[in-house]
């Protein structure tokens, strides 16, 4: 999820477009209320030291294997009042700080956190089911099944469906889930005002990161929402439910806002063919992954070029392959395609992997050093043109792909197509690299080129070398200093 939206949002910008990246968090749901009951349940401590979303997800998977937790149902339903008032705020915020930690990290940015209980207190429910109630496809039945309840007739923009009928409130008043995500969702696309906002945390680069907060400011720049397109990024389990918040704009008689409304859906991963599932337990946290990726490629680097892991950056680079492996495996496939991460697979220099594409980039760079250690021009400065054999025409049109590629990404909402781009340069890069002529002598050494060819040579191994930068950066790897 934090790597498909962060992805998609630097796409978006590289497009050109104005890109708002928020971050929802479930402050009310059963997770939280677990995690904070066991605190208390089982008396137990943070010793400060362990990363604070760690200590509390143990005391989570500690009360899901208690036999006993039946009898606690009533702690639990405390609790999550608690949480709805927004008496627990506090400790919540400290679990948000600790997930943010882990996600810039991961190379993840964000420009406004949106609490769920915030979002409740706003009155965005109330507001959207007023303007649905303009609506000649919602109604209030007063006999058979949805007697007194709120109901939306979506069969025309979902056509298909055994029940077309979708509860938004129930006869007792109460909401259904689908009604609070589409008073949400109206809410994006600038249907109405209602929240509050104040200043969380700032990110490493400086950039502030916003949250909606009772104790806030309006927003009276119009600074959230009011989007022109809405990319909700969840879980493909959420497939129906995103429909039916999409057809809502449409049953709002807003033909346009249903069709920017897309939901960006993702199958599940699994580690090493294993089911990941954290209320049992079963599971890796990002932080340990990142820690354990960042190792393995060390004592890559070590088994392959000793030298190279003595060097001071050892530790930058191990994190850069780490890192990019670890984004690169949930990107080059379709999104929709269940991934299984595997460590050997990830950081394998061959292949499709963020490894293939960075030791490409590091080549590169490396024929650039010689050059400029010899003095010669890289930047084009006496460059023929004309003396470019066909091969190399040929590598030159690939490397000018790039924004043909950011505008299909766009067009499909999904990153996989610059990672998939990424792989096809670093191939068509290699080719060139080890191709030989007609008697098996390298046939594009650009030292020994003669002059002119070699000029040319080297300017479109520094265009290829920034594309590889431009390129990776697209989905949020770095490049490293060596390889």
């Amino acid at each position: 999820n934090v790597v498909l939206g962060d992805s998609l949002a630097r796409i978006f910008r590289a497009a050109g477009h104005t890109v708002e990246v928020q971050n929802y968090i479930d402050d009310t749901g059963r997770q939280t209320a677990e995690s904070l009951f066991a605190v208390k349940h089982y008396g137990r401590v943070w010793d400060g030291v362990q990363k604070y979303d760690h200590w509390l997800g143990e005391g989570y998977v500690r009360l899901n294997a208690d036999p006993e937790k039946e009898t606690l149902e009533p702690g639990i339903r405390e609790v999550m009042h608690q949480l709805e008032a927004g008496e627990l705020r506090p400790e919540v915020e400290k679990v948000v700080r600790a997930h943010l930690e882990t996600c810039f990290r991961l190379g993840a940015r964000y420009d406004l956190l949106n609490w769920e209980s915030d979002v409740v207190g706003s009155g965005f429910l109330g507001k959207a089911m007023n303007i649905l109630e303009e609506s000649r496809y919602t109604s209030h039945p007063t006999e058979g099944k949805y007697a007194g309840a709120f109901v939306m007739d979506v069969s025309e923009f979902m056509p298909g469906l055994e029940e077309p009928n979708v509860v938004l409130l129930r006869s007792d008043g109460t909401a259904m889930y689908a009604a609070k995500d589409i008073g949400y969702q109206f809410w994006k696309f600038g249907l109405f005002e209602g929240m509050k906002f104040k200043p969380f945390i700032t990110d490493p680069e400086g950039h502030v990161v916003w949250t909606s907060a009772p104790d806030g400011e309006p927003d009276l720049e119009r600074r959230f929402g009011h989007a022109q397109e809405v990319i909700n990024v969840i879980d493909s389990r959420q497939d129906h439910p995103q429909t039916v918040v999409r057809s809502a704009l449409g049953v709002a008689g807003e033909p346009e806002k249903q069709a920017r409304s897309i939901h960006l859906s993702y199958a599940f991963v699994t580690l090493e063919g294993q089911t990941i599932s954290g209320r049992k337990g079963i599971a890796v946290s990002a932080d340990e992954a990142m820690d354990e990726a960042e190792r393995r490629a060390l004592a890559v680097l070590a088994e392959i070029n000793p030298e190279l892991a003595a060097r001071e950056d050892a530790a930058e680079i191990a994190r850069r392959i780490g890192i990019g492996a670890i984004r690169f495996a949930m990107l080059k496939a379709e999104p929709t395609r269940k991934i299984d991460f595997r460590w050997d697979q990830a950081l394998a220099l061959n292949g499709d992997t963020a490894p293939y594409v960075q030791y490409a980039a590091v080549r590169a760079a490396n024929i650039l050093r010689k050059a400029q250690e010899a003095g010669y021009a890289t930047d084009g400065s006496g460059a023929d043109w004309s003396a470019l054999p066909d091969i190399d025409v040929n590598l030159a049109k690939m490397v000018a792909r790039l924004p043909e590629v950011v505008a299909q990404a766009v067009r499909v909402h999904s990153p996989h197509v610059v990672a998939q781009y990424a792989l096809d340069l670093a191939t068509a890069f290699n080719a060139w690299y080890n191709a030989k002529d007609k008697n098996g002598k390298p046939a594009t050494n650009v030292l020994q080129s003669p002059a002119g060819l070699r000029e040319a040579r080297l300017a479109l191994v520094a265009r290829l070398r920034k594309g590889f930068e431009e390129t990776l950066d697209l989905i949020g790897i770095q490049v490293p200093a060596a390889m």
